[in-house]
């Protein structure tokens, strides 16, 4: 079931987006401390 979804590029881009989303949200909580 894994390589399904990882053969999608449909959850590939959702994998990326989530990435960026949480390093973004990181860097804001890094700065905020």
């Amino acid at each position: 079931m894994f390589h399904i979804l990882v053969d999608h590029p449909v959850w590939f881009g959702y994998l990326q987006l989530w990435q960026m989303l949480e390093l973004q949200l990181g860097i804001r909580y890094l700065c905020k401390c």
